[in-house]
């Protein structure tokens, strides 16, 4: 059978609209990440509290419609800990569609039970694993979590750990179950002897109807100072004899500033604040009130080569700081000890809007560093003084740290190319490449 042969013009349209295709794929595989925010910062749970009795969340989100479903698979390291989505338990999966990826996920983390087995406090992870087959969502991934479990057969635990109150308006956090009837928010496993305690509360809030039988309520203090929304705590503490040494985590409060908010980044730092530039590994954003993100607001441009990097944005630290991690592919390395940037000058670029309060919804306005050679924002391989690079002192580093493994005091994360736990002699010929060159 004869084929057709396409004409000069219409190969090259066909070449186009490929290559425009391939383009719009690229744009939206450079976009696509997955959301995750803990409830206020931190979640903890009571091993025998169950759904209702100190459960604690958090939400997943997409911020970009995938091309196919993406599930999100959850697992425990701990049979203790369980999780729910919807009012929906055990459930051990998030998926996301074309018609839902819009409205974050809330996940509930429970206590299972453990046959009234005292093991004191401990920590568990819940780990996730993103499945899908939308070709822009295939590098992305989702922190581990990390969960503190309240021992409730040794000690007594609260039946609630967080309340959100606003400066001003009489609102009150309530700690406590109504179902149970508690002592001030403090349940005691049957048999235990009620100590004598007391509640220290911080500049932020006060205490009052402590002494009721329903519960703890705590109310803001209104300073008058535009601060955004920021956090109180209350301690418990026992007034008489401890034999079991329990220790029950300080309630926290989410307060929503009663003066108008002081929106704003008040530091932004590269490797977490350090002066090495060897490796670049995360970018730090902190912010002065609660704040949230839009991820496909945010761009990353290896000036050097033009290559736009794939990013992972998270909101940590009590949700005020945006950290942005490198997702693995081009212009990115990928290591056991963390991804890296390549070598090269950025540029980062956070369109208005891309990070923006949920209580007023008002944003930061845009951001952009890279734009100068002064502002550090680099990477060079063995520079470890940022001075762009690599001198006298560099090499003592690297001769100082060569053949040592990560047991050996003198190993030095930031020489370790390939992540691997060892500094050897494939690390040494990575550095001497570089020994003429500058930023």
């Amino acid at each position: 059978m004869n084929r057709k042969r396409k004409s000069p013009i219409e190969r090259r349209t066909a070449l186009k609209h490929r290559k425009l295709a391939l383009e719009e794929f690229e744009d939206r595989k450079l976009l696509a990440s997955i959301l995750f925010s803990e409830s206020v910062g931190r979640t903890i749970i009571n091993d025998n509290g169950g759904f209702y009795s100190g459960s604690d969340w958090y939400e997943l989100g997409l911020n970009s419609s995938p091309s196919a479903d993406v599930r999100i698979q959850i697992s425990s390291d701990s049979a203790v800990v369980g999780t729910a989505l919807n009012f929906d338990f055990p459930n051990t999966e998030v998926i996301f569609t074309a018609a839902n990826w819009s409205t974050p996920q809330r996940v509930t983390v429970y206590g299972k039970g453990d046959a009234n087995t005292i093991t004191g406090n401990r920590n568990s992870v819940l780990t996730h694993t993103v499945v899908t087959s939308a070709s822009e969502y295939s590098n992305a991934t989702v922190p581990s979590l990390s969960v503190l479990v309240i021992d409730t057969d040794s000690q007594p635990y609260l039946l609630s750990y967080e309340g959100k109150v606003k400066e001003g308006d009489g609102s009150s956090a309530y700690f406590g179950d109504p179902f149970s009837n508690p002592s001030n928010g403090i349940y005691y496993p049957p048999g235990y002897l009620s100590p004598g305690f007391e509640f220290t509360a911080d500049s932020q809030v006060e205490v009052f109807d402590g002494g009721t039988s329903v519960g703890l309520r705590v109310r803001a203090v209104n300073d008058g100072i535009p601060e955004g929304t920021h956090f109180g705590h209350v301690k418990y503490t026992p007034t008489e004899a401890n034999p079991n040494n329990y220790s029950i985590p300080d309630f926290l409060v989410e307060i929503e500033d009663g003066v108008a908010e002081d929106l704003k980044v008040t530091g932004i730092s590269i490797n977490g604040g350090e002066v090495q530039r060897s490796m670049l590994t995360s970018i730090d954003i902190k912010t002065s009130v609660l704040v949230r993100t839009d991820a496909t607001k945010f761009e990353l441009v290896n000036t050097t080569t033009g290559e736009n990097i794939a990013l992972n944005v998270y909101v940590i630290d009590e949700l005020l700081t945006v950290q942005i991690l490198f997702v693995s592919g081009p212009g990115v390395i990928s290591r056991p000890l963390g991804n890296t940037l390549a070598d090269g000058r950025y540029r980062l670029s956070v369109q208005s809007g891309g990070i923006y309060s949920p209580t007023t919804q008002r944003s930061i306005g845009a951001i952009s560093i890279g734009n100068s050679r002064s502002d550090g924002f680099y990477r060079l391989f063995g520079d470890m003084n940022g001075n762009g690079q690599i001198d006298n002192s560099d090499i003592r580093d690297m001769a100082s740290a060569l053949l040592r493994r990560s047991t050996s005091a003198r190993y030095v994360p930031a020489l370790d190319f390939a992540g691997d736990g060892f500094i050897g002699v494939d690390d040494l010929a990575r550095f001497l490449r570089n020994l003429r060159r500058r930023v």
